[in-house]
């Protein structure tokens, strides 16, 4: 009699089980080549691969920067953003961090780059101490980080020289009022006088001239520079200030808006 209580052995070898992770790194990385002409909203059919860690060096030679994603990096480097280059890789990632208090600007930015994200962001918790006050304050935050990817090279070499964040003439064919509107969100602060202040405390002397010329040629906005603390910053006239809201103005979330509408009555 034949018996029928019959179970298949299974092969659980290494081959065997590293077969089977190679197939679901292909399923996932796959992507479908499709000829529709359909006019979408960018990233909608980019195909998420947000919440997944590994991408294939195909799939990440296929990311690319619009115009408009590309200005907005550009404000945030200039203002609260930096790069992130591992030693030996040649890819770079993009990391942001904003106070708890501008959750909604962040969030914003979150939103959009999240294509370009493989993970949630952290909060970040710290205890800082200053001279002039008797107890420490904890602050909180949030930040973000990119993937490593190709298509943020143009910017580092843009912005980074031996491995420190600086100003480079080249900065001023890519700025824009897309630049401009994520820089003010950023470091900018509503002067008592009408005016707007631009913090670039990070930023040497020559650096901060170099930026005010941008702003002067490219707008003709009315700027000088502020001495604060040993650091410079930009200061644009209250003259100037019709200017910036016109160009600024529709790329300003509305939780922003009273940095370049404070004089407004």
């Amino acid at each position: 009699m034949k018996n029928t209580n019959y179970s298949p052995k299974i092969n659980y070898s290494t081959e065997n089980r590293n077969k089977g992770k190679n197939q679901k790194k292909n399923q996932v990385n796959t992507i479908q080549n499709t000829k529709s002409q359909a006019i979408v909203v960018w990233g909608s059919s980019m195909g998420s691969s947000f919440g997944q860690r590994y991408l294939s060096p195909i799939v990440r030679s296929m990311y690319e920067l619009t115009i408009f994603i590309r200005s907005i990096i550009i404000g945030l480097i200039l203002s609260d953003g930096w790069f992130n280059l591992r030693d030996g890789r040649l890819n770079p990632s993009i990391g942001f961090e904003q106070s708890i208090k501008h959750f909604a600007y962040f969030w914003y930015v979150f939103n959009i780059l999240k294509p370009y994200l493989s993970n949630w962001f952290n909060f970040r918790i710290r205890t800082k101490y200053f001279k002039n006050m008797g107890k420490p304050i904890i602050t909180c935050s949030m930040a973000l980080a990119t993937r490593f990817l190709p298509c943020f090279i143009e910017l580092y070499n843009l912005f980074v020289v031996n491995k420190i964040k600086t100003i480079q003439v080249d900065l001023i064919n890519y700025f824009d009022a897309v630049v401009f509107a994520h820089w003010i969100m950023g470091d900018g602060t509503a002067g008592v006088s009408g005016g707007l202040i631009l913090c670039t405390d990070s930023f040497t002397l020559v650096e901060v001239v170099l930026l005010m010329n941008i702003l002067m040629i490219k707008y003709d906005l009315k700027c000088s520079i502020q001495d604060h603390k040993g650091k410079y910053r930009i200061y644009i006239h209250v003259e100037s200030m019709n200017t910036v809201r016109s160009l600024v103005g529709p790329y300003i979330i509305p939780e922003m808006q009273y940095k370049i509408n404070n004089n407004q009555k």
